[in-house]
């Protein structure tokens, strides 16, 4: 690498300052981030401060049942989040002030996001790696939860931490060992952490031509109407939390849309509940209430929530917009990121689906699951449009 000096050969100097520019504009974009990524935490920090409550609450008694022996407890009423209770119950054990937790979790999200946009470089581009950083530091949708005990970001951390070693690993026993401890940590976070261990397992399989895509198209079928089936048919809920609700029509926030259902308290399954509707209101009802809990998935607003909070949340629909936009071009152009675009794009499409069977819950909890992979999409299309720019700006 050259430095510019008064002994560089003349014709040299020009990309002598280019690169000196370039090395600057790097370090000045870095700076910004993080005092804008700090301002933005103090904020959101300052207006909500810190929530240990609600479903937070629920985690923490449900840790402290784990160390006094209560396993069984834990399994019965957490099984889908039992990964993430045993990482509270490490805190509980040590009796570590509750803020910790927040603490770490934040230090392991920074650290999932580092891990992600190195991949994202890798895979696509700079440009897209760091237009993603900074949509994920910058996000008062993202960050609002790193200020509680709800399993979010932690599930979010844990997700990005996986998609990174995953499609970044070459196969050994120690990748493959590494990559079969985290999908279990994964899975047992929360429930949708199997769309992306098998989202993520199939575009390995393309990306490496382990299988024709004939073979890996009717093996992705094969498996979801299997797990369709024990999900519908077979998978018992909760009667309070899942199975009432659903048979009232409950669609997000949790309010229903149909009469309290007459449906006695007993164990269910998902076809039990649209039976009952069916039966109740005919297929009409079933099929828009579908229709309308698919929908509700993508709204991020509350009529409770303060118009601060609602401004800042539906801002983020630009990412709707603009991630269709990125598919489509990168599907008209037959572009390389084609594949890993529309894995990302199918974990957000899966989400949305299982709230279409279950209902959203009262805040953007589901929501946010999915948009570090919106953002991608969304960052595609706009490093695109910044190319552009300045290819523009040097004819």
């Amino acid at each position: 690498m050259y430095i510019y000096n008064h002994s560089t050969p003349f014709i040299l100097k020009p990309f002598c300052l280019i690169k000196q520019k370039n090395k600057s504009n790097a370090s000045l974009f870095w700076i910004l981030l993080i005092v804008f990524h700090l301002v933005v935490l103090y904020l959101i920090h300052h207006r909500f401060g810190f929530n240990y409550s609600n479903e937070g609450a629920k985690y923490i008694d449900q840790a402290k049942n784990l160390i006094n022996g209560n396993g069984l407890m834990t399994i019965k009423y957490s099984s889908f989040y039992t990964f993430y209770v045993l990482y509270l119950s490490v805190f509980i054990y040590f009796k570590l002030p509750l803020v910790l937790i927040i603490i770490c979790t934040y230090a392991i999200s920074i650290y999932a996001y580092y891990c992600f946009y190195k991949l994202l470089k890798h895979s696509i581009n700079s440009t897209v790696a760091k237009i993603w950083l900074t949509c994920m530091l910058l996000s008062p949708l993202i960050l609002y939860w790193q200020f509680n005990l709800f399993s979010e970001s932690f599930f979010i951390a844990l997700s990005l931490i996986y998609l990174s070693v995953f499609l970044s690993s070459s196969p050994s026993p120690f990748s493959v060992l590494k990559i079969g401890l985290l999908s279990i940590a994964l899975i047992l976070s929360r429930p949708n952490g199997i769309f992306i261990v098998l989202v993520t397992a199939l575009l390995y399989i393309y990306q490496h031509k382990l299988l024709s895509k004939k073979t890996l198209i009717f093996g992705s079928l094969f498996i979801g109407i299997i797990l369709m089936i024990v999900i519908v048919f077979f998978m018992p809920l909760p009667y309070e939390d899942f199975s009432f609700q659903i048979a009232s029509g409950a669609i997000y926030c949790g309010f229903p849309t149909l009469p309290p259902t007459s449906l006695p308290e007993a164990n269910y399954t998902l076809w039990n509940c649209y039976a009952n509707i069916y039966n109740s209101h005919g297929l009409s009802e079933l099929i828009q209430l579908f229709i309308k809990k698919g929908l509700s998935f993508f709204v991020t607003s509350r009529p409770y929530y303060s118009m601060f909070h609602n401004v800042f949340n539906r801002a983020h629909d630009i990412f709707y917009i603009l991630g269709i936009i990125g598919l489509y071009h990168a599907y008209k152009y037959k572009k390389r990121e084609l594949s890993i675009l529309m894995a990302f794009f199918s974990i957000v499409i899966l989400n949305a689906m299982m709230v279409s069977l279950i209902y959203n819950e009262w805040s953007e909890r589901h929501t946010v699951q999915v948009f570090p992979y919106i953002f991608i999409v969304g960052a595609y299309i706009m490093s695109l449009f910044f190319k552009k720019i300045k290819l523009n700006k040097i004819v």
